[in-house]
């Protein structure tokens, strides 16, 4: 699912079956190696952070992308939800950190 939001951001939600997932914190710190090797791999600057922020009442891991290229910013936040041997990503793209927070943060109002 993708979704265009007012303010040039990209809301993308995939969904994933992962049979052989341990758990959510490995797969994430998993995900951190990969998204910095994709992006060095394409000569592209990006910073690739892990942290925590609470999403849909819970606290939990998400990972942060900074990238810079051709003198433009862009930022990606995903957030990870584990049910059973699916993980879903959602990925907020903006201009600006807090814009792809506060997309995320849209998405735990919908469900109040």
């Amino acid at each position: 699912m993708r979704a265009d939001i007012e303010n040039g951001g990209i809301l993308v939600v995939m969904i994933k079956k992962e049979d052989m997932l341990k758990d959510l914190d490995s797969y994430i710190n998993r995900q951190v190696v990969v998204f910095k090797d994709r992006y060095d791999m394409n000569g592209t600057y990006a910073e690739v952070k892990k942290d925590e922020a609470e999403f849909l009442g819970e606290t939990g891991p998400y990972i942060i992308i900074h990238i810079k290229k051709y003198g433009q910013s862009l930022y990606k936040r995903v957030v990870y939800l584990k049910v059973g041997n699916y993980i879903a990503e959602i990925y907020a793209f903006a201009g600006d950190e807090l814009s792809a927070k506060q997309m995320i943060d849209a998405i735990s109002k919908i469900e109040e």
